[in-house]
């Protein structure tokens, strides 16, 4: 069985994106985090494409 959660480098790609996205604009940064939450949860009950 694996591991539900996306692997090491896609999860640091993706706070290394949101880190850039929080540092030009909370606003877009709150709503990376909401996205990447999102992406996070669904990729629990099916592969991402």
């Amino acid at each position: 069985m694996q591991n539900p959660l996306p692997d090491i480098k896609t999860i640091l790609e993706l706070v290394a994106i949101w880190v850039s996205l929080a540092s030009y604009s909370p606003i877009l940064g709150i709503v990376a985090a909401l996205l990447i939450l999102v992406y996070c949860l669904s990729g629990e009950q099916n592969t991402p494409l």
